[in-house]
């Protein structure tokens, strides 16, 4: 049998939402209330597709020793379309609160604030246990000097903005994290360049220093990354969104029967006809976003409360799938019987792996990402809104 025959990825988020449910329904775990529900079902889905879409990267690994697209076209498009709605939903959710900063304006220190303290706690953490794998696979050697070795980490620190280097002389450090904060790389450069984008063209108000502070870090971004390529295009096909889903005929249509399986074929088409096709990429992708951000639920899918679950712990999920992955199959199996193992026993490694991840983001979630986000509030509050309390829902 095809080590990416679909019925491994089937059966892994199977059982994953099986423990969902179980765990729904024996315990007091409630999913978060957000306005855009849909959205949110989404995003744990997206993060599970892009574990296993790693997943087989690793097979490719153990068997070639090359970190190399698989053999499918279903394996690669899990991966590469999930982050690109990632992007979208991103570029949705923040050109949402651009187009309503008129009535309620953003506080842009206050923005980063909470930018920073929802992304770094967890990012953090993720380094500190690349940087402990590091020292395992060194042997707590030191094979580099010890300022070159806080080097290495500064620049994976700085969010893979300035690099992504092996540490202490590790080959493939990147492997450990799957090579997943490159992502990272266009989050930030949106989150900096969405003052300026305000405007240019909302008319924001921003102060002259903080804007040409910002210009500066958002060039600095561009000249260290080159990034000039289609991916840019989706937060831009994410605020389209925003306009679209504010047509209530669109809107309506969107809820239908016939838009689910208008989804269904367009997924379809990214799979087979379509990959490698960017334009043709974003038009199908930008459909399928569109309809979902407009309430379609996918015969209610997106809404149940296992969904939504997942969705809550999308980013532990994303950023420590790749540390599980690596420590699954370098350490727990062995870097020398791993390769050996049979197509089926990999799959049931990998589906062993994906109920620990889940297990692990939820406890991260709780312990590491949330208490972020409540520091941010405490600190937005503190300082920017002890005076102006109505804005302080405005980030």
């Amino acid at each position: 049998m095809s080590p990416f025959n679909s019925i491994f990825a089937l059966s892994s988020l199977g059982i994953v939402l099986g423990i969902l449910l179980f765990i729904q329904r024996s315990s007091v775990l409630v999913p978060a209330q957000v306005k855009y529900v849909t959205i949110e079902g989404l995003r744990g889905y997206l993060a599970f597709f892009v574990f296993l879409h790693h997943a087989t990267f690793w097979y490719v690994y153990l068997h070639t020793g090359k970190w190399a697209v698989p053999d499918s076209d279903l394996y690669i498009q899990l991966g590469k379309i999930s982050v690109v709605v990632f992007f979208m939903i991103t570029g949705f959710l923040f050109f949402l609160k651009l187009s309503e900063s008129r009535e309620k304006p953003i506080h842009w220190p206050a923005f980063f604030v909470s930018r920073f303290f929802r992304l770094a706690p967890l990012y953090a953490f993720t380094m500190a246990v690349m940087v402990g794998i590091v020292a395992v696979r060194s042997d707590f050697t030191l094979r580099e000097s010890p300022s070159l070795i806080a080097t290495e980490i500064l620049q994976w620190l700085g969010f893979s903005i300035y690099g992504i280097p092996n540490i202490n002389g590790v080959e493939n450090t990147f492997l450990i994290t799957a090579g997943v904060t490159w992502s990272l790389v266009y989050e930030w450069l949106f989150y900096f360049s969405l003052p300026l984008i305000g405007v240019v063209f909302y008319r924001t108000r921003i102060h002259p220093v903080l804007f040409f502070i910002l210009l500066g870090i958002v060039v600095s971004i561009f000249y260290n990354n080159l990034i000039f390529n289609y991916y840019l295009l989706t937060f831009l096909a994410g605020g389209l969104a925003v306009y679209l889903i504010r047509i209530p005929r669109l809107v309506a249509l969107s809820s239908s029967q016939p838009a689910s399986f208008l989804i269904l074929i367009c997924l379809t088409l990214l799979v087979y006809p379509f990959k490698g096709n960017d334009s043709m990429e974003i038009v199908c992708t930008t459909i399928v976003f569109t309809s979902i951000a407009a309430g379609n639920s996918l015969w209610g899918i997106l809404k149940a409360t296992t969904s939504r679950l997942l969705g809550q712990v999308t980013y532990s999920i994303y950023l420590l799938h790749g540390i599980v992955l690596y420590t699954v199959f370098m350490f727990v199996i062995g870097e020398e019987k791993a390769p050996q193992l049979s197509v089926i026993e990999f799959w049931l490694v990998v589906t062993g792996a994906s109920v620990l991840l889940i297990a692990i983001s939820f406890l991260s979630y709780r312990y590491i990402e949330q208490p972020g986000t409540r520091l941010a509030t405490k600190i937005n509050g503190r300082f920017f809104f002890h005076r102006k309390t109505k804005n302080s829902n405005n980030i």
